[in-house]
């Protein structure tokens, strides 16, 4: 078996212990937790977010308006056919 040491703000393992110990584990049980699920699904079990900085939320916002439409569409099976039947031999069955 081997032994891991990190570094942390003393505030952060306080309450982190505390809360720990509240669900059940002590931080060596915890950690080897996190460690058994990253070898298992080969992946973090969280994502990594990083707050984005003003100039990108407003050219995500940009870009999502311009995807919106001011009306709802939506089309049925009959639609389709009428469109299929216009496109394929130029007549409007609608």
């Amino acid at each position: 078996m081997s032994m891991l040491a990190v570094r942390i703000n003393d505030a952060v393992k306080t309450r982190g212990t505390e809360i720990m110990r509240e669900n059940g584990y002590t931080p060596s049980s915890a950690v080897q937790e996190f460690f058994s699920y990253i070898v298992k699904n080969e992946r973090m079990p969280f994502e990594r977010t990083e707050k984005p900085d003003a100039q990108t939320v407003r050219k995500r916002l940009a870009a999502l308006s311009s995807l919106k439409t001011p009306e709802i569409s939506a089309i049925d099976d009959d639609g389709i056919r009428a469109m299929r039947i216009e496109e394929r031999y130029g007549i409007d069955v609608r």
